[in-house]
């Protein structure tokens, strides 16, 4: 009975993540290989392996030769495909990545190798980072005006640092006076909080006036500080012809929204009905001002909340355009020049706590989605049995984050000798009695 017969390619024009490259046959250089793909026990997990060892003879395969047919292009983590030819059908043994290309002279120099040693998706996805902040990118497709993660810098904060503005006006947030790096307000947000100091605090962007009246809305995370007395106003600032106060009263406990009109010489009061909230804690805070209907709604953690509104007469000519950082930790601080809906600052509020209910299958897509692995070399769940909650923030690796969401599955996360990256669902291997 013949033997099958393999056949080794290396796709050394393209990527790591071209699902389909241009593969060169080297077979007639292999000396020996080896493949190894499974898991040590039940419990373990999946991991797949290759080894080539590849006549150098020539030096094609040396990395340092610049006259090599692949000068250039023998490069880690270039593609490499094993198959085996038998009665007439060819079938895949491993798909992975090559490491590197680490040429060896024996012989007194006349003869040479370069060992391949291969890993696969897997192997690939484990130096590849999730997000740090996973809500700054469904932020920025809200097309916010002002945007400050504040998450700059990590160590003590001084006078004049600009903190960037990812917004679509990029106005650089400048202090006036020194304010401190405070402590992480909501899993998900990273490094750092900006701390205000009331009179003394982070003054922000400031540009052109925009004297056109129109809605808007601003949110932050803040944890309102009960100790103080009066109020500890988290951002205050000007946009179109308004000025506007955000913040939480210790006198009251209640939190509020102040809005200027100049053009009615009004400032509406906007506060909480009720007045039991924990003041060490941090929350999500946003407002949504209708410049039609002369409305504030507020929300907190993405709830609306009932409010209370009282006139008065007295206002605040807004300056130019800006944003300020006022009394207490403020982080992820954003201003839109539109109205926000609910359901926005709701989706803002889970990517910010990193907490989403989904299935097994959406998991594995969305962390997929995350990197520049292909889509068409994966295969999530078709029916998945489990949900998962947790995204874990500060950019984990996605090889990590994916067994999380396998172990959720109970199920087996593993590479196929294809090198599909491939997620069961539970049912394909303990099936329903």
């Amino acid at each position: 009975m013949p033997f099958p017969v393999a056949i080794v390619e290396i796709a050394f024009d393209d990527g790591p993540y071209v699902v389909s490259p241009t593969w060169t046959n080297v077979t007639s250089y292999v000396r020996e290989m080896t493949t190894d793909r499974g898991r040590s026990d039940d419990w373990g997990t999946f991991d797949g392996s290759a080894s080539v060892v590849l006549s150098n003879r020539d030096r094609r395969f040396d990395p340092f030769n610049t006259s090599g047919p692949y000068y250039g292009k023998l490069l880690p983590r270039r593609q490499i495909r094993i198959t085996a030819t038998y009665g007439g059908t060819t079938y895949p043994i491993f798909r992975g990545f090559v490491a590197g290309w680490p040429p060896v002279w024996t012989d007194a120099g006349k003869d040479s190798t370069v060992t391949l040693s291969c890993f696969d998706a897997m192997g690939l996805l484990a130096s590849d980072a999730q997000p740090v902040d996973w809500a700054r990118n469904y932020i920025l497709t809200t097309s916010p005006r002002h945007y400050y993660p504040c998450d700059e810098p990590v160590g003590p904060y001084t006078a004049n640092q600009s903190l960037k503005d990812y917004g679509s006006e990029p106005l650089n947030m400048l202090t006036t006076a020194a304010a401190s790096s405070g402590g992480q307000l909501a899993v998900g947000l990273v490094n750092s909080s900006v701390t205000g100091t009331g009179s003394e605090a982070a003054l922000s962007a400031q540009g052109g006036t925009n004297n056109s009246p129109g809605s808007f809305s601003v949110s932050c995370w803040a944890i309102p500080d009960g100790s103080t007395s009066g109020s500890s106003q988290f951002v205050t600032g000007s946009i179109y012809n308004h000025f506007f106060y955000f913040g939480y009263s210790a006198t009251t406990g209640k939190f509020f929204v102040e809005i200027s009109e100049p053009s009615f010489a009004n400032t509406k009061i906007v506060s909480t009905n009720i007045s039991t909230w924990d003041a060490g804690m941090a929350r999500m805070f946003s407002f949504d001002w209708n410049s039609a209907a002369r409305t504030v709604a507020m929300y907190i953690d993405g709830i609306a909340v009932a409010t209370t509104t009282v006139n008065s007469g007295g206002i605040v000519v807004p300056l130019p355009e800006a944003v300020n950082i006022g009394t207490g930790s403020v982080q992820q601080v954003i201003v839109w020049s539109t109205g926000i809906a609910q359901s926005i600052f709701q989706e803002i509020y889970k990517y910010s706590t990193v907490a989403f209910s989904e299935s097994t299958a959406a998991r594995f897509n969305r962390l997929i989605a995350n990197t520049s692995f292909p889509s068409g070399m994966t295969a999530a769940p078709s029916a998945p049995a489990s949900t998962v909650l947790e995204l874990t923030d500060d950019a984990p690796m996605t090889t990590a984050e994916l067994q999380r969401v396998a172990d959720s599955e109970y199920a087996p996360l593993f590479v196929t000798r294809a090198g599909v990256l491939t997620l069961y669902n539970q049912n394909q291997i303990r099936p329903i009695e």
